[in-house]
């Protein structure tokens, strides 16, 4: 029997965990042939583990398989990849796989969101974040406090103190049990324009 495609997205996962890079490109040569097995779910997880040892071409040579092969990615597989290059601080992949959802109509999620605006935060692009920002709340969607504070780093970092009290607001109105807890020691930081302090705190 042939090989199932979700044998082979197994093997890359855990070849990802262990950084096993030859072994995962070995797995990607074997599967050539039965590339007929592999559904979307299969391609999400690959492309995942392709990212996770740092072999970008490859995962987006995976992605235009995919399209090639009728499978077309959902907002699962794009944002898979994009939260890839977002933490990895790949700004300009990041934002060309985030316009290549957009131009195929498929709306991002919150996971899509949070993971474009903290990259773009920790990257140093503020305002992208920020704008991202406007975007995702004009969708109905709220970010989470987490997401909130690494904006609120960013700016700070910009000395761009004049624009975290309206990021606070938002923080408030998301804040958690886990985020409420910080909340003292984030306006105390902020009033007095404490930037080691406000960067020692996460949540």
């Amino acid at each position: 029997l042939a090989p199932r495609g979700i044998t082979f997205a197994i093997i890359c996962k855990e070849c990802a965990a262990k950084n096993d890079v030859p072994h995962l490109k070995t797995t990607l040569d074997n599967m050539k042939p039965y590339k007929e097995d592999l559904d979307k779910s299969c391609y999400t997880i690959i492309i995942r583990a392709c990212t996770e040892v740092g072999k970008w071409i490859q995962a987006e040579e995976m992605l235009q398989e995919m399209k090639r092969a009728g499978v077309y990615p959902d907002v699962v597989t794009y944002t898979s990849l994009m939260t890839a290059y977002a933490e990895d601080l790949n700004l300009q992949g990041a934002k060309q796989v985030w316009d290549e959802m957009e131009e195929s109509n498929i709306k991002p999620n919150v996971v899509a969101y949070s993971a474009y605006i903290e990259g773009f935060a920790k990257g140093g692009e503020v305002d992208d974040a920020l704008d991202k920002m406007a975007q995702m709340i004009r969708s109905g969607r709220k970010p989470c406090a987490q997401t909130c504070l690494i904006v609120i780093k960013a700016l700070a970092v910009k000395d761009r103190w004049d624009e975290i009290d309206a990021m606070v607001v938002l923080f408030k109105e998301v804040e958690t049990v886990t985020s409420s807890s910080i909340v003292p020691d984030l306006f105390e930081s902020i009033k007095k324009k404490d930037f080691k302090r406000l960067l020692s705190l996460d949540i």
